[in-house]
């Protein structure tokens, strides 16, 4: 008894020594986190946009739940509550026209392509020519043209500047546009403005195409939009004044079927959406990376202008 007691007072004089050791040792001060605020947290959760666009979005979050749970108090539907806010969030994405951006930076790209052939016509250098189309670029491929007059202004070869270009442009059309360019600067001919005329040419049949495609798709477009605001308007007509219109709807089984016939419905809708959309076109130029051009590297880019 006596040895069983010597021993553990042993390890507790032990244990005592290693803890006041542990304690007296320095140790660095804690940094305490920030406490984030309510209004941080709910941001970083729903990606809510900054400054003004990401309040309208919150107005409008809380707009649609307050309908929601009008909706279901006088129809008794649960799945009001779901209905409303993704009625108002996802139904303008569905049914909105297309974004006519890349056509307007197609257009650019003929505009541009025809101005710098103009001015190599006149008896510019290519360097003093894109220098020069600056002032008349358009508006949508006006930064990337003043990128490329920067990075000439700087001494970067004509050859990395356009190829940075197309990067910029992030286009098959603009790979092509900076392919004839950089060809043009290797050769220093005549040759480049006949073939400037003719991607400007291909450019603007390119776009007279997409622009009726558009206009033909439009009208299918149009129709299930008016089909979505006549459905929605006499469902909530018949919720609002006809009690037996919406009664069915109640039950479980009721709020099942209506589940499945809204998703088939917005099923459609994202259907057709994806068939009338358009895919981007794959580069022909890869992008520039600078370490490719060290000695001993791999030259991407010139394999992919010699393609």
């Amino acid at each position: 008894m006596n040895a069983l007691l010597g021993a553990l007072t042993g390890i507790g004089v032990a244990l005592g020594i290693v803890l006041l050791i542990t304690g007296l040792r320095p140790r660095p001060a804690r940094t305490r986190r920030p406490k984030r605020s309510l209004k941080v947290r709910w941001a970083k959760l729903t990606r809510r946009p900054t400054g003004r666009a990401g309040k309208r979005r919150d107005q409008l979050l809380l707009a649609s739940v307050i309908v929601g749970i009008i909706l279901w108090l006088v129809t008794g539907w649960v799945l009001a509550l779901v209905i409303a806010p993704a009625a108002i969030f996802g139904l303008p994405w569905l049914l909105r026209s297309p974004d006519t951006g890349v056509l307007d930076r197609l257009t650019a790209m003929e505009q541009w392509a025809r101005n710098l052939k103009g001015l190599l016509a006149a008896g510019n250098s290519l360097e003093s020519a894109i220098s020069s189309s600056l002032g008349s670029a358009p508006a949508p491929i006006r930064t990337e043209v003043r990128d490329l007059v920067s990075r000439l202004s700087a001494r970067i070869p004509t050859r990395e500047a356009l190829l940075r270009f197309a990067d910029d442009l992030n286009d098959s059309t603009g790979d092509l546009l900076a392919a004839a360019l950089v060809i043009g600067a290797q050769q220093r001919g005549q040759g480049l403005v006949g073939v400037l005329e003719g991607l400007a040419s291909t450019i603007s049949d390119d776009v007279k195409a997409r622009r009726s495609r558009e206009a033909a798709r439009a009208k299918p477009r149009a129709t299930a939009r008016y089909i979505t605001l006549i459905t929605a308007g006499g469902i909530a007509i018949g919720a609002l004044f006809n009690d037996s219109y919406v009664a069915p709807y109640r039950t479980a089984l009721g709020q099942i079927i209506l589940g499945v016939l809204l998703s088939s419905y917005v099923g459609c809708l994202i259907w057709m959406r994806k068939i009338a959309s358009t895919p981007p076109m794959p580069r022909v130029l890869t992008a520039y990376d600078a370490e490719e051009q060290r000695p001993g590297g791999t030259n991407r880019d010139q394999s992919a202008v010699a393609a």
